[in-house]
C-alpha cells in the first residue's frame, strides 16, 4: 500500500509543479473550485400587469364642456352632458375618464387636486345616493354610498358637490319629500375615506338653500327669503335668524369669508334679468344687508 502511495506521489508530482510553473503568480485556482453565477436571470414582464393612465383611456376629440375645473397650467377636470373628462395638457387634449358603472343623474363633482376627485349623483328610482371617488387622476374609481335610514329610501336626492378644510369635508343633500325640498348635510373627517349624515335627524336637516362654508365650523344656508340659516358647529345642528333682505326666487350665488377672529362677511348674488342686470349685496352680521350693485 504504501509502495503504491508512494508512485502516485511521484507521477503526480512533477504534473502540479509543472502546472504551477505554467501560471501567473497570485492567480492560481484550484481545479476543484466552482464560482458559481450570482447574476439573476431576467424574466419577462407580463403584458396584463400594465398599469393604465390617464392617456390609455378614450380620447375625446371635441368635448361638450358644461363644466371646468383646471387646478394648474396643465391638468384639469370637466364634466359633459355624459361624461367626466381629462386634461394634462393645459385643455388641449381630453381622455374620458367616466366611472364604468357611473348611472342615474350625475348631479356635480369637486376635485381637490390632480389625483384626487369625487363625483355625486343620484338614480332617483331607486333611491340611491352616491359618491364615486378616484385617487389616480381619473382611472381607476370607487364607489361610495351615502347611508339613508330606513323610509328614506323611496325619496329623490340631489348631491351637490363637497366642500372640504383639509380632511374636513361636507356635502350637501337635497331631499325632495312630496310637500317640501330639505337640505342635509354629510360629513367626513378623514379626507371622505367614510362619510356620516342622518338625514332623519331633525336637528340635522333645515329648508333648501345655497350652502356657503367660511371655515369648518361656520355656514350658512339661504334660500333669499326673509329667513337665513347658520351652525357653528360644523352642520351638527342649525339655527335660523330673519333678514333685511328678500331676494326670493333670485338668489344665484352666496358666500362667506372669515373676516377676524368671530367676524364673517357675506355676499349674495342674483340671477341676471331680462336687462342682463344682477344685484350684489353684503352683509357683516348674516342679517342686515347693504346693495353693493342696486
Amino acid at each position: 500500500m504504501h509502495k503504491l502511495r508512494n508512485k502516485f506521489l511521484l507521477v503526480a508530482m512533477p504534473l502540479v509543479l509543472a502546472l504551477v510553473a505554467c501560471s501567473p503568480v497570485g492567480t492560481v485556482t484550484p481545479a476543484s473550485q466552482v464560482i458559481p453565477n450570482t447574476a439573476l436571470p431576467t424574466l419577462p414582464v407580463p403584458t396584463d400587469s400594465v398599469i393604465p393612465t390617464v392617456h390609455s383611456l378614450p380620447y375625446i376629440a371635441s368635448p361638450s364642456i358644461q363644466f371646468l375645473d383646471m387646478l394648474d397650467v396643465n391638468n384639469g377636470w370637466a364634466l359633459t352632458d355624459s361624461s367626466v373628462a381629462r386634461t394634462t395638457d393645459g385643455g388641449v387634449s381630453w381622455y374620458n375618464v367616466t366611472p364604468a358603472s357611473l348611472s342615474g343623474i350625475q348631479a356635480s363633482s369637486f376635485f381637490l387636486d390632480a389625483n384626487t376627485g369625487w363625483v355625486t349623483g343620484s338614480i332617483p328610482a331607486a333611491g340611491e345616493v352616491y359618491l364615486y371617488v378616484t385617487h389616480d387622476g381619473g382611472v381607476i374609481w370607487s364607489k361610495q354610498e351615502l347611508p339613508l335610514p330606513a323610509g328614506y329610501e323611496k325619496y329623490q336626492y340631489v348631491p351637490q358637490a363637497p366642500v372640504f378644510f383639509g380632511k374636513d369635508g361636507f356635502l350637501p343633500l337635497m331631499i325632495y319629500l312630496p310637500d317640501r325640498v330639505n337640505l342635509t348635510f354629510f360629513v367626513t373627517h378623514d379626507g371622505g375615506l367614510t362619510w356620516s349624515g342622518n338625514p332623519g335627524e331633525a336637528s340635522k336637516v333645515i329648508q333648501a338653500g345655497l350652502a356657503a362654508f367660511a371655515d369648518p365650523q361656520h355656514a350658512w344656508s339661504w334660500d333669499g327669503s326673509p329667513e337665513l340659516y347658520f351652525t357653528t358647529d360644523g352642520a351638527e345642528t342649525w339655527q335660523n335668524a330673519s333678514t333685511t333682505l328678500n331676494i326670493s326666487g333670485r338668489l344665484s350665488q352666496l358666500q362667506f369669508i372669515t373676516a377676524s377672529a368671530g367676524q364673517f362677511t357675506g355676499w349674495a348674488l342674483t340671477r341676471t334679468d331680462e336687462a342682463r342686470h344682477s344685484q350684489l349685496y353684503r352683509t357683516r352680521d348674516r342679517m342686515n344687508w347693504t346693495s353693493l350693485l342696486p
